[in-house]
């Protein structure tokens, strides 16, 4: 059967329409003004049929990603949250640059993401802080972040919001044991770090300390662990870095 073949008689009749216009474009006559409309209805129609046949193009692709998504959706809880710990994990996770920038754009994904990563506890636990002359950054909560965050100058502004957005992700992470992170700026004026108010909020909560890792200069590391004497107390693992150096226990 030959494909060019008009399938019924309406085809049959669009085609001889098809024909004629381009028979009558292809001639020296100028159309009348009925001719004129009839041709330009034929046009129309012509890009109607190339948006239908977009549309159902496009219908069809739809349908194909969501076939190769749809394995994703079946995931039974556990495991898919499992796949966004390990990548979360890949990203380190910062919890003024990294959280905000990963863990809050997967709760952008869909409903079903957010619920999944706001209740899983070790997220918002595992916490990283920069002690700096930046510490007091003036924000009100978590969500604020991640609209503040544009640009590479607020990418390191970033960086040292942990105060204000720390009794959230302490609330978050409930009573699973704590993986907090201290870095501890070099160029850090001279005042009492263990009067940090991180310090403070970090040890008024109740959950134990499942590991803790310091980077400092030496002559600082007594007053920065003054700071946390509160919360070593129920640690597992302590971890100092002296520059490249480094002394676990």
């Amino acid at each position: 059967m030959n494909m060019d073949q008009p399938s019924n008689a309406s085809d049959l009749i669009d085609k001889l329409e098809k024909l004629h216009l381009r028979g009558q474009l292809r001639s020296f006559r100028y159309p009348s003004n009925i001719e004129r409309e009839f041709f330009l209805d034929l046009i129309a129609r012509g890009e109607k049929e190339l948006l239908q046949q977009e549309n159902e193009d496009l219908t069809i692709l739809l349908q194909r990603v969501r076939s190769i998504l749809s394995p994703i959706r079946k995931l039974p809880n556990e495991l898919l949250l499992e796949c966004l710990m390990h990548y979360l994990d890949y990203g380190s996770i910062y919890m003024c640059g990294g959280i905000p920038r990963l863990a809050c754009r997967l709760c952008l994904v869909c409903h079903h993401f957010q619920d999944l990563i706001l209740s899983c506890k070790p997220i918002w636990s595992s916490i990283s802080a920069e002690i700096s002359r930046f510490s007091n950054v003036d924000l009100e909560n978590l969500d604020e972040v991640e609209d503040d965050i544009h640009g590479e100058e607020a990418d390191e502004k970033a960086l040292h919001m942990v105060e204000p957005v720390l009794p959230k992700l302490l609330q978050r992470s409930a009573s699973h044991p704590l993986k907090v992170d201290i870095y501890v700026d070099s160029r850090t004026p001279g005042r009492l770090l263990s009067k940090t108010p991180i310090f403070k909020l970090l040890n008024s909560h109740k959950s134990p300390w499942k590991s803790l890792c310091i980077t400092c200069e030496a002559h600082i590391t007594a007053d920065v662990l003054r700071g946390i004497c509160r919360a070593m107390k129920d640690i597992e693992e302590l971890e100092i870095r002296y520059g490249w150096l480094s002394y676990s226990h």
